[in-house]
This record gives structure tokens, sequence and C-alpha cells, in this order.
């Protein structure tokens, strides 16, 4: 063999071993790159699945066994928005607080017995009861507001309270009247709920 046919034979050795391996990288690149798409699509499925078990949840209603006391005040503050709730908590975003200890069932209590002017206002629970259960405060203020009573008390698996409240409402008899509120005090044993949804009925009487 002559040298030039050996440096053919050489180079073409060395273009066979360039071949090869570019074309087992280009044949790892494709099966990562199928791998990478099979991964996609199955997470793909797998959120899918997931979106649609969750939309399919059904959820559990149970009623739960309760009690409750009605309690009438006036408003002093008529700009003051849920002013029960917002004296008691400080915020005024929600027309329930969870009461769960003797010492806000008093703070309760009391912001009734000022805004209504009636000291003998009483409302009593067992001293080991806010170890299992809790007293839920509905409230409801406006001038156009005249009485409110809760309908009916359930809860979901995961121990969220669902409360429906009925509304009577009458047009408002001037713009000087005073703003008329009213709690419920919804006494729920053997629970402290995760969260409360409270519906509101309203019954105008127009």
């Amino acid at each position: 063999m002559t040298e030039e046919d050996h440096e053919k034979y050489e180079s073409n050795n060395f273009k066979i071993a360039v071949t090869a391996v570019v074309s087992v990288l280009l044949g790892a690149a494709f099966i990562l790159a199928l791998i990478q798409f099979g991964m996609n699509v199955q997470q793909d499925i797998d959120s899918r699945s997931a979106a649609k078990k969750e939309s399919e949840k059904i959820v559990s209603v149970m009623s739960v066994d309760y009690s409750t006391a009605d309690f009438a005040y006036t408003v002093p503050d008529a700009d003051t928005d849920n002013y029960l709730i917002s004296t008691v908590k400080g915020d005024a975003s929600d027309n329930y607080l969870v009461v769960t200890s003797k010492d806000t069932l008093e703070s309760v209590l009391d912001v009734i017995r000022k805004s209504s002017g009636d000291d003998s206002i009483s409302y009593s629970v067992d001293d080991k009861f806010f170890e299992s259960g809790a007293v839920i405060v509905v409230t409801g203020e406006g001038t156009d507001l005249t009485s409110m009573k809760i309908n009916s008390a359930s809860r979901d698996e995961n121990y969220n309270i669902q409360i429906d409240v009925k509304k009577e409402m009458a047009p408002t008899e001037s713009e000087d009247s005073p703003v008329r509120g009213f709690a419920s005090f919804v006494k729920i044993r053997n629970i402290q709920p995760n969260g409360v949804k409270i519906n509101q009925l309203i019954d105008p009487d127009l």
C-alpha cells in the first residue's frame, strides 16, 4: 500500500468514526427528546385527571346539632360596618364571629348590653364547653332590618360550617331611623369549625 493509499485509508476511517459518533449523539438526543415528550404528556394527563377528580368530588353535607339564642341591639355609630363584630374583633370584614372562649363570649355580651341598654342580658355555657365546641355569633345590622333568624346549620366532611340566615326587611321610616342590630348565637357542640359560610335569605316586606 502506497503512502497515498494509506492516507486515504486513514481519512476514511476518521470520517467513519466521526459519522458513527455523530449518529450515536443524534440518536441519544432523539431518545432523550422522546422521553421528555413522554414525560410532558404524562404530566399533562395526570394534571387533567386530578382536575377532573377534583371537579367530580362529592362534598358530603351533614346537619349539625345546634341551639340558638337571639338578641337585639341598637348600633350607636351608623357609619360603622358590622358594629358588633368590629368592636369585639377589630375587623369588620365578616358578619360572624367564631367564639371559642368565655372571655370572648363575655366581650360580645358586653357590647350587646351597652348598645341595647339592657344590663340583664346573659348567655351561659358549661365550663368545659369550649374544649370541643364553639358558639358562632351571626350578626345583621341596618335601618331596614326588622328581624333575623337562623334557618339551618350544617357541616361538610372537613368541618366547615354553613349557616342559613333568614332576614326580614321593611322600608326605612325616615332618614333618622336607628340602625337596628340582631345577633344570633349558634351553639354547636363537639365542633370547632375550620371555616364558616353564611347564606343570607332575604325576605323583603315591601
